[in-house]
């Protein structure tokens, strides 16, 4: 079956930012913070689109994807412009810009790439009982089955496999792989409350027994004028980003793009083709 068909409604969806409750209940209350996310959205634009440099084989993971991570939470959580719980503006803030670095670190440079290869974990994932072992083995007898009249194709089809290997990798871990990403970026960096945006961002690709360590996760923790739990914010970018069920992201012409699709792969883009209805609210 094909990636669901984009409806009206969905091809002319533009989420904006500015309209979501989350943003504009921080807004009224801290300009200064609001416009560090407008900020930190604009810098993460333009690196998350080199997340397809290795991943083109899955669902759109640039910016939109966070806008509409931030719609989805803003319907969650507000009954028109009133919160259904008390937040902070600090969690506000942490929760917003972790909206938009959790991805971060599914960007693969070439330079990672060959550090990957050569690391001790990716051995441990393709060797046996590793999870990529089956696959590697699959890159490897293709690999060594070059001949001289398809070498071209076969060398072509190998890489491109290698690829989608070093992505399942690199995709298992993305969460914590982030965090380090965010260290080596010098404009992220010196982000108010560095720490905490890249614990919750974390946490969102975490087991909920892994959300218990008091250290990491902690329910309360001081970040400038306020309490964060950090914990909680985990939780709800986790919610959010479940919730982007748009079929926006599994769009027809970007699949054909990158067909044909590895069979891992399809669940990612077929998983919304049978959403009828959709209704968030605080209540359901």
């Amino acid at each position: 079956s094909q990636p669901v068909a984009l409806n009206r409604a969905e091809r002319n969806l533009k989420p904006d930012i500015k309209k979501a409750q989350l943003y504009k209940w921080l807004s009224s209350r801290d300009k200064a913070s609001a416009a560090r996310v407008l900020d930190i959205r604009d810098e993460v634009s333009k690196w998350l689109p080199k997340v397809a440099t290795f991943f083109p084989h899955y669902r759109s993971h640039v910016f939109d994807h966070s806008d509409r991570i931030i719609e989805q939470l803003s319907r969650l959580l507000f009954v028109r412009s009133k919160p259904v719980t008390p937040f902070s503006t600090a969690e506000v803030y942490c929760l917003l810009c972790a909206a938009y670095l959790h991805d971060i670190g599914m960007v693969v440079s070439p330079g990672d790439a060959k550090t990957i290869l050569a690391s001790e974990p990716w051995k441990a994932f393709v060797g046996t009982g590793g999870k990529g072992h089956e696959s590697y083995q699959k890159y490897v007898a293709m690999h060594g089955g070059l001949v001289l009249d398809n070498r071209e194709t076969t060398e072509f089809l190998a890489d491109q496999s290698l690829r989608y290997l070093i992505a399942e990798f690199v995709r298992r871990d993305h969460h914590e792989r982030g965090k380090t990403t965010l260290e080596l970026h010098r404009f992220l960096r010196q982000l108010v409350a560095f720490e905490t945006i890249g614990d919750i961002a974390v946490g969102h690709g975490l087991r909920d027994s892994e959300l218990a360590d008091d250290n990491r996760f902690p329910e309360e923790r001081d970040v400038f004028d306020g309490k964060v739990n950090v914990r909680f914010m985990a939780r709800l970018l986790r919610i959010g980003d479940l919730l982007d069920m748009s079929s926006k992201r599994a769009d027809p012409m970007a699949a054909l793009a990158v067909a044909p699709l590895p069979a891992d792969a399809e669940p990612h883009w077929q998983q919304y083709s049978a959403k009828k209805h959709e209704n968030i609210t605080p209540k359901k």
